[in-house]
């Protein structure tokens, strides 16, 4: 039985689709892997039309659109991309585009195979492998080479200056970081991140300068609310909360604009930030005490002054933080107290009454629920991984917060610690 002729824009219809399969797999575009039937089908149907009698073998054809699909990838694709970036972008976009190249060679030459094996033997052609690479060196690297040229010598210039500036004295580069976050100096503050991004371990100097500036700036407004409520003990004491609440918010909405706009959204000044304002929670806690305590002994538990600290401190609590919630931020703050190693060095006493206060500080926020997601989340590690501390003090901020919030509140997290209790005890047995 005579085997069916493949005639030519039904074959190359076929070999198009899966060359232009491989080339969006190649610019990471949505579509799936080439599958073996897919593979097959393809090589199969060139393997036909170079076997076929003429005037329907199309060996001659098939070589010279293997040599044009590359020419017109290259001209459609990667010459604009790398036209349009210069120095060491250009660099890391030429080594990407030369990565996908060779790929593209691999796949395409083992589609094309059968070329090889006879045709292009026989006619002392050049090899499929050696087409596909003289492809991107006539038409990317001739283009490009004095542009790469001149980058690698400005790079290497960069990085015999950037020796020169990493090699200073740390506190001279600390030094200057703290005189641009002080004189809010913004565009200052984005090339400074932009030089250190290439300098090793450049960034975390940075991010720590700027975690350790935010908690002196927010500890200075602490300082100037106490020295405000001093002034004004016999007369209020929810003003003074107020401002500083509302200056905490200020401090906190300023800084994270800079790790946005100054920082490029870098995870390192984010943790910064963060860990900036758990240092503030502890004094936050602080201030809480204080003028509560205003209220009690100043006022005699008049409820205006209860309402107007309430109200003070509610901004602050439902206020998001450094990308997340306070509720998270309280969450994290008790796990570093509760976790061995924790951040939080303190004794027995001085614990149960900083968790007192946490659970205190818990009335003003708004979302309840989120804060009991993040504690059980942390709790579930505390526990599971053996990072707590002490069982009594897990137990006791969880009394705490069924009295504050209710038993279904504390149910889930009762339920583990409990669990997990029965399940030692019997492993002991």
């Amino acid at each position: 039985m005579a085997r069916e002729i493949i005639e030519w824009d039904q074959g190359w219809d076929c070999i198009q689709k899966g060359i232009t399969k491989l080339k969006r797999i190649l610019e990471e575009q949505p579509e799936e892997q080439l599958s073996s039937e897919e593979y097959l089908e393809i090589w199969t149907t060139i393997y036909t039309m170079c076997t076929q009698k003429r005037p329907h073998d199309y060996s001659q054809q098939l070589y010279n659109k293997y040599r044009e699909a590359f020419e017109e990838y290259i001209t459609s694709t990667v010459l604009p991309s790398l036209r349009e970036k210069h120095d060491e972008f250009m660099l890391r976009e030429l080594d990407k585009r030369w990565s996908n190249h060779k790929v593209m060679v691999r796949w395409l030459s083992r589609f094309f195979h059968y070329l090889d094996r006879y045709f292009i033997a026989r006619r002392s052609l050049p090899a499929l492998n050696e087409v596909g690479l003289t492809c991107f060196r006539d038409q990317v690297y001739n283009e490009i080479k004095d542009k790469v040229r001149d980058a690698v010598i400005i790079l290497k210039v960069q990085h015999e200056l950037l020796e020169v500036f990493a090699n200073q004295p740390l506190e001279k580069q600390i030094s200057a970081c703290r005189a641009l976050l002080t004189d809010d100096k913004v565009d200052d503050l984005s090339r400074m991140y932009r030089l250190y991004h290439k300098i090793p371990k450049g960034l975390e100097l940075i991010a720590n300068t700027f975690k350790q500036h935010v908690t002196n700036e927010g500890t200075d407004l602490f300082q100037q609310a106490e020295d405000a409520a001093s002034n004004q003990a016999t007369t209020s004491s929810g003003a003074p909360g107020q401002v500083l609440i509302r200056k905490i918010i200020e401090l906190h909405d300023k800084y994270m604009a800079y790790v946005t706009d100054c920082f490029s959204n870098n995870t390192l000044f984010h943790k910064a930030l963060k860990e900036a304002y758990e240092v503030l929670i502890r004094k936050i806690i602080e201030l809480h005490d204080k003028y509560m305590a205003y209220v009690t002994d100043c006022f005699s538990n008049n409820t205006l002054f209860h309402k107007a600290l309430k109200e003070a401190f509610e901004v602050f609590c439902n206020k998001t933080v450094a990308g997340g919630s306070s509720a998270e931020l309280l969450a994290t703050f008790c796990d570093n107290i509760l976790k061995k190693g924790g951040s939080e060095k303190l004794g027995d006493e001085a614990i149960e009454e900083t968790l007192e206060k946490v659970v205190k500080l818990l009335a003003y926020i708004s979302d309840k629920d989120l804060f009991a997601e993040f504690y059980w989340k942390k709790l579930a590690r505390r526990l599971l991984f053996d990072r707590s501390a002490n069982d009594d003090h897990e137990r006791s901020i969880l009394t705490k917060l069924k009295q504050q919030c209710g038993g279904q509140f504390t149910s889930k997290m009762e339920g583990m610690v409990s669990s997990l209790h029965i399940l030692c005890f019997i492993t002991y047995l």
